[in-house]
């Protein structure tokens, strides 16, 4: 999740309430040691990728006081937080800014080559135009010397005629549940993965996954959603080796019970 300082105005303290981007939030350390966990990283053939939150910041971002009209606002003049949300930790920003735009793409920029990352998994990628995401990953993959990857945390194909590698599987999880927990059969998957993968570009993936950092938080463990740790198992197992990419979240690894995942 984000690494980045977290908001505490109008703060729950959630890491989705950016309050600086281009600092790091102390509990983590700081740049040389990030710089460090990236060279390591790369000495044993391991990509690391940031969380980015694009469309929106805390409130106590500096944005706000520097550049009060990068951000959306309501008929009578108030910056907002996200439309159709409960996301009162933060406001949203107004992608009809060319300027926001432009820092946006240096922000983004700066972790590559400050840090050398290898992409960003984008947070509620949805929520951000398609074409500013195609501005940002041209510009970014531009860079030289640098193989990015690019996550669009959202199931919209559209994501991957503009830039990104991957994108999330949602439907393919709800197929697993209901194979595990309401009795639907399980070559349900055989003849749902060709639809799934249907319109994705050679070279695109779909993350499949049977918990994540939302999942993980506001529904239950792998081991409580499927049943027991067999369920859990077998359930990741299909999901692992049918097609796309697998994700494993923390916790997995040792079949833990309990909730874990952002607020």
């Amino acid at each position: 999740m984000p690494i980045y300082p977290i908001g505490e105005l109008k703060g729950i303290g959630s890491p989705y309430a950016v309050k600086n981007y281009t600092q790091i939030n102390t509990a983590f350390g700081n740049l040389e040691d990030l710089r460090l966990l990236v060279k390591e990283a790369h000495k044993r053939n391991i990509a690391v990728i940031l969380d980015w939150v694009a469309n929106h910041t805390a409130w106590d971002n500096p944005w706000i006081q520097q550049q009060p009209t990068w951000y959306a606002r309501s008929a009578s003049g108030a910056i907002i937080s996200p439309p159709g949300t409960n996301w009162t930790d933060v406001a949203e920003l107004d992608y009809t800014n060319a300027a926001m735009r432009k820092e946006m793409i240096k922000v983004m920029s700066y972790w590559v080559l400050e840090a050398n990352i290898d992409g960003f998994r984008c947070d509620h990628a949805d929520g951000v135009p398609t074409d500013f995401w195609k501005q940002a990953i041209d510009a970014l993959r531009a860079i030289p010397n640098r193989k990015l990857i690019m996550f669009a945390e959202g199931s919209n194909k559209a994501h991957l005629d503009v830039g990104f590698d991957l994108i999330f599987g949602w439907d393919f999880y709800t197929k697993v549940k209901d194979i595990l927990n309401n009795n639907k059969p399980a070559s349900d998957l055989l003849a749902f993965n060709p639809i799934d993968y249907a319109n994705v570009p050679e070279g695109k993936h779909i993350v499949r996954w049977i918990t994540n950092h939302d999942d993980g938080a506001w529904d239950d463990s792998p081991v409580n959603i499927f049943k027991s740790q067999k369920g859990a198992m077998a359930a990741f197992a299909v999901t692992s080796l049918i097609g796309g990419v697998p994700l494993i979240y923390n916790g997995q690894e040792i079949g833990y019970t309990g909730k874990i995942g952002s607020l």
